[in-house]
């Protein structure tokens, strides 16, 4: 919720640091990382979410599979490279 209310108030840095430190502690959290997939589009820094996919399909249990991809191809879709 804090990071929502970065990015209400234009704080794109601030929110990004708070998106990370969530994915450090809960790395399968799928919605927190759709949403900083989006975030670091944004801000053109979209290489870097390749880190983060990688520490969640780390932990990624059976049952979420479904937000592992999604993300998986959010993040294709904005790079423009096929999985």
């Amino acid at each position: 919720m804090f990071a929502n209310l970065m990015l209400v108030n234009n704080k794109t840095e601030d929110a990004i640091r708070s998106y990370s430190q969530l994915l450090e502690k809960e790395p399968d959290n799928f919605n927190t990382l759709s949403q900083l997939i989006e975030l670091l589009r944004r801000a053109g820094r979209i290489k870097q979410v390749a880190v983060f996919l990688e520490r969640a399909e780390s932990v990624c249990q059976r049952s979420s599979l479904s937000g592992l991809h999604f993300c998986k191809g959010l993040y294709a879709w904005h790079t423009g490279d096929p999985i």
